[in-house]
């Protein structure tokens, strides 16, 4: 059906942007723990998963925000794992999740206030996320507290 070649290509592919993400995930947790350290917390937080995502959001805004935007994932999960074939229930869930997305994208701005930048570095953090972190991390940008 397929050719050797066409699925070495594939496969070469696939590997290619395994080891791209592993990469983009070691260089986040380096500028997160250089942002810890800035923030005056542990370097070492960054690298458990969910607890650094917990210490971001502390630092930078409210730390029940994080709880808030993860048990409205969860919910939004159960709703469509429970009735899947229910409008209902898949409406309620997008509203559930798009709480969520507003959540996140709120906490990018935060977290760029937290370090002395404006709006137009909240949309980095955003969109080029990995790269703003890197420069939040690595450059000359300071903590100046949490942002209510």
């Amino acid at each position: 059906m397929y050719s050797s070649s066409a699925l070495l290509v594939l496969g070469s592919l696939l590997w290619a942007m395994a080891l791209a993400g592993v990469v983009i995930w070691i260089l986040t947790i380096i500028a997160y723990w250089k942002m810890f350290t800035k923030a005056g917390e542990k370097g070492w937080k960054a690298i458990i998963p969910v607890y650094s995502t917990y210490k971001i959001y502390d630092i930078t805004w409210k730390g029940s925000m994080f709880w808030l935007s993860l048990a409205a994932g969860i919910v939004s999960s159960i709703l469509v794992n429970i009735w899947p074939d229910s409008v209902v229930s898949l409406i309620i869930a997008t509203i559930v999740l798009v709480f969520a997305l507003v959540i996140s994208v709120m906490a990018c701005f935060k977290m760029s206030k937290a370090y002395g930048h404006g709006v137009g570095y909240g949309f980095g953090l955003l969109f080029l996320n990995t790269i703003f972190i890197l420069i939040l991390g690595f450059g000359k940008s300071e903590y100046v507290g949490k942002q209510d």
